[in-house]
């Protein structure tokens, strides 16, 4: 039981912490983008576009925009379109652009 209440402590805290740069409910924690990765986005979601029409799918499917947005302003490589089928459809070209 204390486990329990540790854990909903820790959450609380966190909740109702102070540091507005990381807290969840701030909508400026987002960093601006450069131009060029504006223009990596853009790049990113027409290919997206190729190839889900080309595979007969939905592309938020393979990707979704936040997914295109986090690996190209963070080089994030936990986005779900970097694994199985989805990097053999979109994240090889994805990874080679970058």
């Amino acid at each position: 039981m204390q486990e329990v209440k540790d854990i909903f402590t820790l959450f609380a805290n966190f909740i109702f912490s102070n540091n507005t740069s990381i807290h969840p409910a701030n909508k400026n924690y987002k960093i601006k983008l450069t131009r060029k990765q504006k223009n990596l986005i853009k790049e990113l979601e027409n290919k997206l576009i190729e190839v889900s029409n080309k595979l007969e799918i939905c592309p938020y499917i393979l990707a979704s925009k936040s997914d295109i947005r986090t690996f190209v302003q963070n080089h994030d490589a936990n986005v779900k379109f970097l694994e199985g089928w989805r990097y053999d459809a979109f994240g090889k070209f994805a990874d080679q652009i970058l």
